[in-house]
């Protein structure tokens, strides 16, 4: 066997390997996205041992601009999210606002303090989620 024929063996071989070993590689990151906990459902709750509102109780909130404005949410009394544009949505995952207990809410224009959508209070459920629009 010549050394161009042992060369061309040894692409074919190491080709066929690198092949093998890129199919068992992907296999593996394919398996491990199936099955195991997965810690969101259909509902839109947050569920399993990465995100517990029953434990933790909270629930899971967005915003949504609905203005021609650029808003600032301002949740009880702090600025929770700044610059939301027009036609834009913001959720505030994973982990949202305590349930149970009285939250305020107020949109604001962003740079002025100008309100845009009257404070509104919101006591929210246990593992809910709550999309909160501001129409202007």
């Amino acid at each position: 066997m010549t050394s161009l024929e042992w060369g061309c063996l040894m692409r074919r071989g190491l080709r066929g390997f690198l092949v093998v070993l890129s199919l068992l590689a992907l296999s593996v990151v394919v398996q491990s996205g199936c099955g195991g906990d997965n810690p969101w459902d259909p509902t839109g709750r947050i569920t399993g041992p990465i995100f517990d509102c029953a434990r933790d109780n909270f629930a899971t909130v967005s915003f949504e601009n609905r203005t021609n404005v650029i808003l600032n949410v301002v949740w009880d009394g702090v600025v929770l999210v700044w610059e939301l544009d027009p036609g834009m949505k913001h959720e505030v995952f994973p982990r949202g606002p305590e349930a149970g207990v009285q939250h305020s809410l107020v949109f604001e224009a962003w740079g002025t303090k100008q309100v845009v959508c009257e404070e509104t209070t919101h006591t929210l459920e246990q593992c809910s989620f709550h999309n909160f629009p501001c129409d202007g």
